[in-house]
Formats: C-alpha cells, structure tokens, sequence
C-alpha cells in the first residue's frame, strides 16, 4: 500500500515528544538495524519500523522509508495522536509520513493496555520458521491495510496468542512483529529464536 491510499492528517499545534524518549527509543532502533532487522533491500525499498506507547492513548513510530537510513533523529518520527481503522486514517504530529504499517502497530497496542513497544521487523528464515505456528495474520492481508490491522486485532484476541509476543504477518513476506511491556521483553522473545 502506497501512502497516499492512507489518509494522513498532520496536527503541528500538538507538541512532540521528549528528546530523552526519542534517544532511548533510538537506541533499540539501532539495535535491529545493526541486526538487519530493520534496514533496506537491495532494490531500494525500506522495512522494518519500530514505535512505543506514549501515555495511555499516543504512539511515537518510525516514519514511512526511514528503515534504509542508519541513523535516526527527531524528524524521522511521528507521534500518533488520533485513527480510524474503517477510513484508514491517521492524525499525527512530527515531520514525518508515519511508517505505512502504523494501523497494524496501532492494532497490536489496542489488544492489551500492557504492551508498551513494538517492532516490525524482516527475517526470511525465521519468517517460514514461525509461520503459523504462532499468531499469523491471514494471508490475504497485505501490509499497511485496515485488513491487516483486522487480522491482527483478530490473531490477538486470545490472551494466550498475546502472551507470546511474536506475530507473523502471513500476507507480507518476511514481516514479523515483536511486542511487550518493553524492548528487553521483545529482544528477550527474539533471541528464544
């Protein structure tokens, strides 16, 4: 899905986030970039993204093609103040395009008011590894859809499928997302595999 199908609605009156919190978040995004976790494929189009919960209700979130660049700062994030999963819309503060797979990182943190970090990441192997054997998106969902979103919000009901903190996105090859209270829970989830 290309960004411009989303609705995004810019709100520059709402301030952004804290520099503390954007280095701590920096500091887990570079974790999986050196990982190739994140990063860019050889044709030039970008994956993987990662966000946190802000307060009860926000998100900050990678923005759209930043998984190639090594580095980031406060320009390449977005805070998610508002959505709509029917209308595939977005209202956000920052910069930034929000990554295109906000609604499906916005779908994981509505499943539990406990998971407080979220990485999308690529991983061939661990990908056909994984794959329906835990929660798995239906196939016929492709990234950065509302049907994504549904499939995840649907994959999660379960607290037992929350519990493990792992998804594989069936309908998008190679992604995967890692979820928990916080990144150490999700960098411990990783390396069980």
């Amino acid at each position: 899905t290309d960004d411009n199908a989303r609705d995004w609605s810019l709100n520059k009156k709402y301030k952004f986030v804290s520099k503390d919190k954007l280095k701590k978040l920096n500091k887990y995004r570079n974790y999986f970039f050196k990982k190739g976790l994140i990063g860019i494929y050889k044709n030039g189009i970008g994956f993987g993204n990662i966000s946190c919960r802000h307060g009860k209700n926000k998100f900050v979130i990678s923005g759209s093609a930043t998984g190639g660049f090594k580095k980031l700062n406060s320009n390449h994030y977005s805070l998610i103040l508002d959505w709509d999963f029917r209308k595939n819309q977005v209202v956000y503060s920052g910069k930034v395009n929000p990554s295109s797979e906000t609604m499906s990182h916005i779908a994981v943190y509505n499943s539990s008011p406990s998971i407080k970090a979220v990485v999308h990441v690529h991983n061939n192997k661990l990908w056909k590894k994984l794959k329906n054997k835990v929660p798995t998106t239906d196939i016929k969902a492709t990234y950065g859809t509302p049907e994504m979103a549904y499939s995840i919000k649907n994959a999660l009901k379960k607290k037992s499928n929350r519990e493990q903190g792992v998804l594989i996105m069936g309908g998008h090859q190679d992604g995967i997302i890692f979820f928990g209270k916080n990144f150490d829970d999700i960098l411990k989830k990783i390396n069980e595999f």
